[in-house]
């Protein structure tokens, strides 16, 4: 383990100057975070104030079985609404939530949603059959048959969301690759597509049959939240992608092969500037070239973006960053981004403490380029020897520009998050962890270790900061 010289603390004053800046933008933050997700919960409340005061019989078993088939009709729509605006990838959203937050999100939306669609089916069969007095089995023949062919859609829905909801299992997962994963998760929206339809033919609260003022401010309102949250995702999911492909002019400038066995892809366009991107922000990249152009992979910046170029850092370990290695310059770029919150600006206190290993060391470096050193600042890389950490000597650099202090934690894996050998509490490695915030990229049980470190320090949860990239 080897550190360079530190810098002394900034002065005080300008230090809690300092703190008070970012500790009022981290406030600002999290309003604007807790106001997006108190909307998405009160545009479902509104839909279901709506069915209620349009009526909502119960005197008999059966109207109150089709009341509760319609609010939980409501709430599964609702749930598909928040699930797509999740997964649209829209700036405002991932700002206020970041982007491997709302992919969980989205993923407990999803186990909740369905099991929300699954009460709307089986309580609308059963009050349906109840209501005219015909068995279960024969009310799910004529809700397939006879209700008209949006229906007959919306039930197809229901038994590809069963598979869709199948191969999500952990299990699954685990066993297939991302690219086979990612093509039946497709099925989803078209499930989402095939149960529009019927919500407004053949649903209650939405079709405008009464002709009433009521009736038709139903209507227009779940069209209204329906418009916003496809709009949404065809806008920023197809267009935006589209837009930036036209308006870039990406392309692979260079390919760096280096002695730690990463590959730095650099890749040139115009007027880069206006993407917003910053550092330890990563992209979706999707490289248009004969066996890669199907296949969209997140890879974070591994410097700061500039005007005119990106930088990426991978390691080879599998077929797709294998074909990464082997890029030819010229080759065409297509990006989604620039995504997550794994960035400076969010930090809470003056103070940095950034730990990296593995893969995770690319967006350590790209954050420490975008600091100015006016702060404590405290660099942490893991890894088995110093020949395998990737940028070293631009980090060294770096390091000696910014007064701050690197540690190498290499040698053999230990039993904590310190090499084999070592002991420190991570107070002791940063003096002014209490002042600082904690950054962290790496495998994720090590990144864990990190995280629980940090917090048996007493750093608080809003100073942890750690990106996942989540599927």
């Amino acid at each position: 383990m080897t550190a360079t010289a530190t810098r002394e603390l900034p002065h005080v004053k300008q230090r809690n100057g300092l703190a008070a800046m970012f500790a009022r933008t981290w406030e600002r933050d999290a309003a604007r975070t807790d106001t997006l997700e108190s909307v998405f919960w009160l545009t479902g409340a509104g839909a279901l104030s709506l069915m209620f005061a349009m009526g909502a019989p119960i005197s008999s078993v059966g109207d109150a079985l089709t009341t509760i088939g319609r609010a939980t009709g409501i709430v599964a729509g609702q749930m598909m609404m928040v699930q797509l605006i999740l997964a649209a990838r829209i700036p405002w959203v991932e700002r206020r939530i970041g982007h491997d937050r709302a992919l969980l999100m989205h993923g407990q939306l999803g186990r909740m949603g369905f099991f929300a669609m699954a009460a709307h089916v089986i309580t609308l069969v059963l009050g349906y059959g109840a209501r005219t007095q015909t068995g279960w089995w024969d009310q799910s023949w004529s809700f397939l048959l006879h209700f008209g062919s949006d229906m007959t859609l919306s039930v197809i829905g229901f038994w590809l969301l069963l598979a869709v909801i199948g191969t999500s299992l952990a299990a699954v997962r685990a066993a297939w690759r991302y690219e086979t994963w990612h093509v039946v998760h497709l099925l989803t929206y078209v499930s989402v597509g095939f149960a529009i339809p019927h919500q407004f033919s053949s649903g209650t609260t939405f079709a405008g049959w009464a002709g009433t003022g009521l009736a038709t401010l139903a209507r227009w309102y779940w069209i209204a939240l329906w418009a916003v949250a496809v709009g949404g995702f065809l806008a920023w999911r197809i267009g935006r992608p589209l837009v930036s492909f036209f308006r870039y002019d990406l392309r692979v400038a260079r390919v760096d092969h280096h002695a730690d066995g990463t590959v730095s892809v650099w890749v040139r366009g115009r007027g880069l500037d206006r993407m917003k991107a910053l550092p330890g922000q990563f992209f979706e990249w999707r490289f248009l070239t004969a066996g890669m152009w199907a296949q969209a992979h997140p890879f974070s910046l591994s410097a700061a973006p500039s005007n005119e170029y990106l930088r990426i850092t991978v390691k080879v370990v599998g077929d797709h960053t294998e074909d990464i290695a082997t890029l030819q310059v010229g080759t065409r770029v297509m990006v989604e981004g620039p995504l997550g919150r794994f960035r400076a600006d969010l930090r809470q206190s003056p103070g940095m403490v950034l730990v990296g290993a593995g893969s995770g060391i690319a967006p350590i470096v790209s954050v420490l380029e975008g600091l100015d050193g006016s702060a404590p600042i405290v660099v942490m890389l893991r890894a088995r020897t110093e020949d395998q950490i990737p940028h070293l000597d631009e980090v060294r650099e770096m390091v000696r520009e910014r007064g701050a202090t690197l540690y190498l934690l290499t040698g053999r894996r230990g039993h904590g998050w310190l090499p084999e050998g070592l002991a420190a509490r991570m107070s002791q490695l940063a003096p002014a962890l209490a002042a600082s915030d904690v950054y962290v990229c790496g495998p994720e049980e090590w990144a864990g270790q990190i995280l629980d470190e940090a917090r048996r320090c007493g750093v608080p949860e809003q100073r942890l900061h750690r990106e996942e990239y989540v599927w």
